[in-house]
């Protein structure tokens, strides 16, 4: 018998890795166990095992050795000895096993798909790559239209919102500044002359080495090109609205093909030896994640996937395990309750506001008509070339960094220096406008500058653009019900049971009914108890009051950032308290206050720590954003409960609003950590469970709400 184990098995050692030699160590113990008991049939158990642990054996001569194993154990013959020899020569060693958690860390790479920037790098390696998440394929007829403008948003004057809101006396108290309205800035106060004039191929780009489409920066430079169309994948946190999803997956092919090949220095060929963590949004499209999955396990052939939200992921690596994650980024800004590593489906909401946004109401404040210059033609920003975008985002990013500069100093001065009029931040700008570069200098208010940066979360309907074109006053969206989104390739998804939990119970009716189909569980993840069950006399609870925990209504629309945090917090606290009690079945009046007690714990603890990340929310922007949502917030709490049930000072949660200065790959960083979990391992999806099993995968191993 060892003769033909070492005859058989020794070699498998000898011609694979590690990781190989893992598997076929834990094919072959878990095999000689299962056959020795005689559960499985000799060709069903090899195939079981050989496609459970996504393993294959290279040479039909190995095959037939594996085969003739399984014929030696499934008829009964040395089935204890060859259990032993596995238990002690075959299984993985301490140190075979920290090898292999090296080599997989080693061999992932991690997928964050934004918007504007597509993050992308090794989980061993350093951060992540940060690349501009668009592509611009080459056209056979020269275009007659311009390509889609760099910068979305609806163009705002300085003063247009004055009236509607109380932002301008938000940022006189928050940030003693003094405000007026003549920030707009005279033609006489803007110095320039023309200093260069060169060809118009130098905003084009160069297209002489370009090949049928270029990524990234160099795709950029062709927004303005005739002969090539530029096009942002995903917009808003979704597939590009009205775009063909044939188009879009195979663009988004192409980016990270390229990604993967230039810059993290991985051939195509070897991708079926890497596994990939795909960082999703914490608000999505069903349909949307499937392609996505399909795409890295199927078109570009990783082994193995494991699918995360971002928000979570952002909590790892704040190592918090309560918080309300609010992400804003270029195009959109999402919020999302966590509690324990979990996000209430019913808790999450994307707008379509974000950094863009900023960008487009700080060129309407600073220069709202232009630059004109004696009888010369009137310039502006150019939105599709790349030159004049970056021109305007280093001009805001210098603005803010003054104003924080300016801001600071004026905080240290005595009271007596407190009548000081506010500085200006005069900046010395150089633009570059079509084929000419001119340099001037505009003089701006302190105050002009945080308008700009609080203006867009302020009125969301003012500056953002509509989330889908078919429904134009609608600006977020919240996270679909998975009833309402059934998914093709998964027929026993929560649709089909509620469905054919109903038909059951019209089938059986009376008592035959109430059976293990009583209690049924919804979309939202509450518990209801069937109507047949006998009527029991129970003391209903009080109605709650308004100072208590009760569900939100989805709202129609959200006018500012603070009331989306605001509902998302308290649709949270209801969820999770009402999930809690249902698991006790009908509530009697004595828990009522235990439940409420549990959800005005989680209410305190997220308004502790709301967490601002993204690109949209680093630097002095962030700053001034958190101090004023803390501010919102606290006033939206004090006059909750003034209103209905006063408290005591000492009684009401406080209200911390966190930011960092360069936070903007945290939640990169944190789906660094998901490979030391425990559990991770159940949670990866092979190519051939993807393709055998398609969206049930997603829906059984996720570890979201799927």
């Amino acid at each position: 018998m060892e003769d033909f184990l070492d005859a058989n098995v020794t070699p498998y050692s000898l011609r694979f890795s590690g990781r190989d030699l893992w598997r076929l160590k834990s094919t072959a113990m878990n095999g000689a166990f299962e056959l020795a008991l005689g559960l499985n049939e000799e060709l069903d158990a090899l195939k079981l095992f050989v496609d459970h642990i996504n393993f294959r054996l290279p040479e039909n001569g190995d095959i037939q050795a594996s085969e003739e194993m399984v014929r030696l154990v499934s008829g009964g013959q040395f089935g204890a000895e060859m259990v032993s020899y596995f238990a002690f020569y075959v299984a993985p060693t301490e140190l075979e096993t920290e090898q292999l958690r090296i080599e997989a860390a080693e061999n992932t790479i991690i997928v964050e798909p934004g918007s504007y920037y597509l993050k992308i790098g090794r989980l061993c390696g350093p951060p992540p790559k940060k690349l501009h998440h668009c592509i611009a394929r080459r056209l056979s007829v020269k275009r007659k239209t311009e390509n889609a403008p760099l910068i979305t948003g609806r163009k705002v004057t300085f003063g247009e919102e004055v009236t509607k809101t109380s932002l301008w006396s938000d940022i006189r108290g928050l940030f003693s500044v003094a405000l007026d309205n003549g920030a707009s800035v005279d033609e006489t106060d803007i110095h320039s002359i023309s200093v260069e004039h060169s060809g118009q191929s130098k905003f084009m780009g160069n297209t002489d080495d370009a090949g049928e489409f270029v990524v990234f920066d160099d795709a950029l430079l062709l927004a303005s090109n005739p002969h090539y169309r530029m096009t942002w994948p995903i917009a808003n946190g979704f597939f590009r609205d009205g775009a063909n999803y044939s188009s879009v997956l195979q663009d988004l092919e192409d980016i990270w093909c390229v990604a993967l090949e230039k810059q993290l220095g991985i051939n195509r060929s070897d991708f079926s030896s890497y596994r990939v963590i795909l960082v999703i949004g914490d608000v999505f499209r069903r349909h949307e994640v499937r392609y996505l999955a399909d795409v890295l396990l199927q078109r570009l052939g990783f082994s193995h996937l494991f699918v995360h939200q971002s928000a979570v992921c952002a909590t790892y690596g704040l190592g918090v395990t309560t918080a309300c994650v609010v992400d804003i980024g270029e195009l959109k800004t999402s919020v999302c309750c966590v509690d324990n590593g979990i996000s209430p489906p019913d808790t999450r909401v994307v707008l379509s506001v974000g950094r863009n946004n900023v960008l487009r109401t700080f060129h309407g404040v600073s220069l709202p008509n232009g630059i004109t210059k004696g009888n010369e033609d009137y310039v502006d920003f150019d939105y599709t070339l790349a030159s004049d975008v970056n021109a305007l985002r280093t001009w805001l990013t210098d603005a803010e960094r003054s104003a924080h500069s300016l801001i600071f100093q004026l905080s240290q001065l005595e009271k007596q220096d407190a009548q000081l009029m506010e500085p200006t931040t005069d900046q010395r700008f150089e633009l570059t406008l079509g084929n000419a570069e001119l340099h001037f200098t505009v003089p701006l208010r302190v105050g002009a500058v945080i308008y700009a940066n609080l203006l867009p979360f302020r009125q969301i309907s003012l500056t953002a653009d509509p989330i889908r074109l078919d429904r134009p006053s609608i600006y977020h969206e919240c996270q679909m019900s998975p009833l309402d989104a059934s998914q093709p390739d998964d027929p026993f998804d929560d649709l089909y049971i509620n469905m054919t939990t109903r038909e059951r119970r019209k089938r059986g009716g009376g008592q035959g009914a109430i059976s293990a189909d009583t209690v049924a569980t919804d979309a939202t993840g509450d518990v209801r108890m069937d109507r047949s069950e006998p009527d029991v006399a129970e003391v209903q609870p009080t109605p709650m009051n308004d100072t208590q925990i009760s569900p939100q209504a989805r709202s129609t629309a959200f006018e500012s950032l603070p009331n989306a945090i605001w509902w998302s917090i308290y649709q949270c606290a209801f969820t999770v308290s009402a999930q809690s009690t249902s698991e006790t079945g009908t509530l009697a009046y004595p828990m009522a206050p235990v439940s409420q007690a549990s959800a005005e714990e989680l209410r305190r603890r997220l308004l502790r720590c709301v967490v601002l990340i993204g690109g949209g929310s680093c630097g002095p922007s962030g700053r001034w954003l958190a101090k004023w949502l803390t501010s919102e917030l606290s006033s939206l709490l004090a006059s909750t409960f003034s209103i209905n049930a006063p408290m005591e000072d000492g009684n009401r949660p406080p209200v911390e609003v966190v930011t960092f200065d360069d936070q903007s790959d945290l939640a990169w960083c944190g789906a660094r950590l998901l490979l030391t979990a425990d559990s991770s391992s159940d949670m990866w999806i092979t190519q051939s469970e993807w393709k055998k099993y398609g969206s049930r995968t997603l829906r059984e191993k996720a570890p979201f709400l799927w």
